[in-house]
C-alpha cells in the first residue's frame, strides 16, 4: 500500500505531483493524469483486486486535485463583470443615496469591497488593457483610438500578442474561456479577444444584448472543466436613457426626462454652461445615468440566475473608468485624471464567501489579474505590475503609489496618488502641476501646490521613480473601416471628430 499512501500524501500538498511532468505546465485532461498515475505507481489489473482498489482510490484522489497542478481544490469558475463608465459613488456598494445596485449589494455581503480603487486611465481601452495584462498604460501601449477625422478608416492602438493576458493565463491552467463585449474598443480587431475560446461582440449595445450573447454559452458553461467568463456591460455610457421602472423612482418630471434623455456626448458638452449654473439640470442628467446603472444591476441578477452562477464561483466586479458631471468643467470621461473619471468600484466575492467586509488597501485595476490568479490557487506570473490584494492587508496604505496616465486626442496628463496626496501634471498642453489633499478635499477643489513645496518635490520624485521603473511599449495599430453610420455613432459617443 505504500504507492497509494504516497499518492495520498502528494495530493494533499500544494502541488499535485503526479499531475505534472518535468518542465511542463499541465499534462492535460484528467484521463491523462490517471494514465500518469497508473504508470508512476505501476498499477495493473493483473496484480489482483487489492491493486485494482488502490488504483481506483489513487485515481479518485487525483481527480480531486487541480490538474493544472497549483491547488488542491478544483479551480473555481471565475466570472468577471466590467461595467462601462460606472462611478463607485453612484452604486449601493459605496453608500449612494439611491439604491441603484441592490443585487451587487447582496453579493457584497459575502465578498470584499475595496473602498479606494482606480482605473489606470480615464477611458476604456488603456484601462481594460491594464486589467488584462496587469501593466500600466505606458507598458502595454494601448493609449489612443478612434479619435480621427471621420473618414473611411479609424486608427486604434492594439493590445499586442506579446503579452500573456488574464484569459490566456487561465486557459493555460485548464480553463475554458468565454468573452462578451459591447464596447467597440474591446474587440477582436483591437486584440482583446486573445485567450478566449469563445468571444462575442456587438458594439455599443445595452445589457439585453450582452445577456443574450452570454446566454448563448449556457450549454457549454455547464459542461466540462472550470470556466472563465468575462462580460462587459455598456449601459451607463452616454447616451443616457430613461430606463424604466427605475427612472420613475428617481424622477417625477417627464419634462426633465424628455429634455435630457438620449443626448449625445457632444450635445451634452455644448450644454456644460447650463449644468454649471443650473444644479437641477445637472441632477436630472445624473438621474438618467443612475437609471442605466440600475438596469445593469437588474440584468446581472437575471443572467446569474439563468446561468446558475452562485456562491461556489469566484465573482469580480469592476469598471473601466468613471464619469464626470461637470465637477471640473467636463462631461463624460477621457479628458482628465480627476477622481470622478478614474475611481472605479471593485468587488471580489471568493468561493464560499471565504472573505468578506471592506478593505482600505489602495487598489488599482492592474491588481485584478494577480488577485484572481492567487485566489484561484495559482502562482502569480512574473512580470506583472499589480499585486495580490489579499496579501496586502497589512500594507501601510500611505506607502502605496497609484499611477494614472492619459494620452488621447492631443492630451497628455499624468497623476499619482500616495496616501492622502494626489499630484497632477499636464504634459500636453503644458500646465502648472497641481497638488490635492484627498483626505481634506476629496473633490479636488483646492490646489495646494503653492503651499506645499516639499510635498510637491517629493511627489515629483515619486513620479520619476515610478516612470523609470515602467518601460515604454509601442503598441501595434489597426485600421478599422468605418461606415458613415458608424462614424456618426462614434461622434455621438465622443470617439470621433
Amino acid at each position: 500500500m505504500k504507492p497509494l499512501l504516497r499518492v495520498a500524501i502528494d495530493c494533499n500538498l500544494s502541488t499535485c505531483l503526479f499531475a505534472r511532468s518535468a518542465g511542463s505546465r499541465v499534462l492535460g485532461p484528467r484521463r491523462s493524469v490517471v494514465r500518469s498515475v497508473s504508470a508512476a505507481v505501476g498499477l495493473s489489473a493483473a496484480r489482483g483486486p487489492i491493486w485494482a482498489i488502490s488504483w481506483a482510490l489513487a485515481a479518485g484522489l487525483l481527480a480531486a486535485c487541480n490538474y493544472g497542478g497549483d491547488s488542491v481544490r478544483r479551480p473555481p469558475n471565475i466570472v468577471l463583470v466590467t461595467v462601462d463608465a460606472l462611478r463607485p459613488d453612484h452604486t449601493s456598494l459605496y453608500s449612494y443615496e439611491r439604491d441603484t445596485t441592490p443585487f451587487l449589494a447582496e453579493l457584497a455581503r459575502t465578498g470584499v469591497v475595496f473602498e479606494t480603487a482606480y482605473a489606470s486611465a480615464s477611458w476604456t481601452a488603456p484601462s481594460m488593457a491594464s486589467l488584462f495584462t496587469s501593466l500600466p498604460a505606458r507598458s502595454h501601449g494601448v493609449l489612443d483610438g478612434f479619435l480621427t477625422k471621420a473618414g473611411p478608416n479609424a486608427r486604434h492602438d492594439m493590445l499586442s500578442a506579446d503579452f500573456v493576458t488574464l484569459a490566456e493565463f487561465l486557459k493555460s491552467k485548464g480553463y475554458r474561456t468565454f468573452g462578451v463585449s459591447t464596447n467597440g474598443h474591446l474587440s477582436q480587431a483591437t486584440g482583446f479577444a486573445q485567450g478566449f475560446d469563445h468571444f462575442l461582440e456587438d458594439s455599443w449595445k445595452d445589457s439585453d444584448r450582452a445577456n443574450e450573447m452570454a446566454r448563448s454559452f449556457a450549454a457549454e458553461l455547464r459542461g466540462g472543466g472550470p470556466y472563465f467568463l468575462w462580460i462587459h456591460y455598456f449601459d451607463p455610457h452616454s447616451r443616457y436613457r430613461a430606463r424604466s421602472p427605475w427612472i420613475e423612482r428617481y424622477s417625477e418630471s417627464k419634462r426633465d426626462q424628455q429634455r435630457w434623455a438620449g443626448l449625445s456626448m457632444p450635445e451634452l458638452e455644448r450644454r456644460v454652461s447650463i449644468f454649471k449654473r443650473d444644479e437641477a439640470a445637472r441632477a436630472a442628467v445624473m438621474r438618467l445615468y443612475d437609471s442605466e446603472i440600475a438596469a445593469v444591476d437588474s440584468a446581472m441578477r437575471e443572467l446569474f440566475e439563468e446561468l446558475g452562477i452562485d456562491d461556489g464561483d469566484m465573482l469580480v466586479l469592476s469598471a473601466d473608468h468613471g464619469e464626470a458631471f461637470v465637477e471640473h468643467g467636463r462631461m463624460g470621461h477621457g479628458g482628465d485624471l480627476f477622481e470622478e473619471q478614474v475611481r472605479i468600484p471593485l468587488l471580489f466575492r471568493l468561493p464560499g464567501g471565504r472573505r468578506s467586509g471592506r478593505s482600505r488597501v489602495p487598489a488599482s485595476i492592474v491588481d485584478v489579474y494577480p488577485t484572481i490568479a492567487a485566489a484561484a490557487g495559482f502562482e502569480i506570473p512574473e512580470g506583472l505590475s499589480g499585486a495580490d490584494l489579499f496579501s496586502m492587508s497589512g500594507l501601510n496604505s500611505s506607502q502605496r503609489v497609484i499611477a494614472l496616465e492619459l494620452d488621447r486626442g492631443g492630451r497628455s496628463r499624468r497623476a499619482l496618488r500616495k496616501g492622502k496626496w494626489k499630484f497632477h501634471m499636464n504634459l500636453r498642453p503644458v500646465a502648472q502641476p497641481r497638488l490635492y489633499d484627498l483626505g481634506a478635499d476629496p473633490a479636488e477643489k483646492h490646489d495646494l501646490s503653492g503651499d506645499e513645496s516639499e510635498i510637491m518635490a517629493a511627489m515629483r520624485q515619486e513620479w520619476d521613480a515610478w516612470e523609470g521603473a515602467h518601460t515604454l511599449f509601442e503598441a501595434p495599430h489597426v485600421s478599422i473601416t468605418v461606415s458613415k453610420q458608424q462614424a456618426e455613432q462614434l461622434r455621438a459617443l465622443g470617439y470621433a471628430h
